[in-house]
C-alpha cells in the first residue's frame, strides 16, 4: 500500500509538472497521463554531455530540474553557445522529427533531472503537438542568431514563416555590387 501511494503521489506531481509545460497545452488529461507514465527518468551532473553534435539521435527531453547549455561547433570548429533551456523546457525534437543527426550539443549546467522518451513513443504520445515543436524549433532557430536574439517570440514565429534556407556552393556569387537589393541573408555557416 505505501509503495502504491507513493508511485501514485509521484504519478500526480508528474502531471502536474507536465501541464506547466506550454508545449503541451494541445494535449488532453488522459494524454498527459500516459505521457506521464511513459517517460523515463535520468540525472546528470555540472558539465555532462547529454547529447553530441553529430550523433543518431534517438529520444526527445524534457528539464525536469536544473539547466541544460545547448552548443555548436560550426564549420571553421569554434564552439559557439546557443541557448540556454531551463525546467520545463525540452530538446532533441530537431533529430527526431527531421531525422537527422543532433545539430547541436546538449550540456548539463549543475544537477540536472531529464525526462525522456524514445522515438517510438514521442511519435505516439506527442503526435498532437508536433506542429507546434516544429514551430517553436524554427523560432529557437532564429533566436540563436544574435541579430534576432532579442526579438520576442511573437516576431520570431512571423519571421520563420518567411524566411529560407539557402545554400551556395564555395565561391558562387550571392549578392552583387549595384545592384537593387531583394533579400536579407543570416549566414548559419560558412
Amino acid at each position: 500500500q505505501i509503495l502504491a501511494s507513493t508511485s501514485n503521489n509521484k504519478s500526480i506531481k508528474r502531471c502536474d509538472f507536465l501541464k506547466k509545460c506550454v508545449f503541451l497545452d494541445p494535449l488532453s488529461n488522459d494524454q498527459v497521463t500516459k505521457l506521464a507514465g511513459a517517460l523515463d527518468v535520468s540525472s546528470y551532473s555540472d558539465g555532462d554531455y547529454i547529447v553530441k553534435q553529430g550523433e543518431v539521435g534517438d529520444s526527445f527531453y524534457i528539464i525536469e530540474s536544473g539547466a541544460v547549455k545547448c552548443t555548436q561547433i560550426k564549420s571553421n570548429g569554434r564552439e559557439v553557445e546557443l541557448i540556454t533551456l531551463n525546467a520545463g523546457d525540452y530538446f532533441g525534437e530537431m533529430a527526431l522529427m527531421l531525422n537527422e543527426t543532433r545539430h547541436a550539443s546538449c550540456i548539463s549546467m549543475g544537477k540536472t533531472k531529464l525526462l525522456s522518451l524514445n522515438r517510438e513513443k514521442f511519435n505516439l504520445l506527442l503526435g498532437s503537438v508536433q506542429e507546434t515543436l516544429a514551430k517553436q524549433m524554427r523560432i529557437r532557430i532564429l533566436k540563436s542568431v544574435p541579430l534576432l536574439s532579442k526579438l520576442s517570440n511573437a516576431k520570431l514565429a512571423r519571421l520563420s514563416g518567411v524566411m529560407r534556407v539557402q545554400a551556395f556552393a564555395p565561391g558562387a556569387c550571392i549578392i552583387r555590387q549595384g545592384e537593387t537589393g531583394s533579400r536579407f541573408y543570416i549566414i548559419n555557416e560558412g
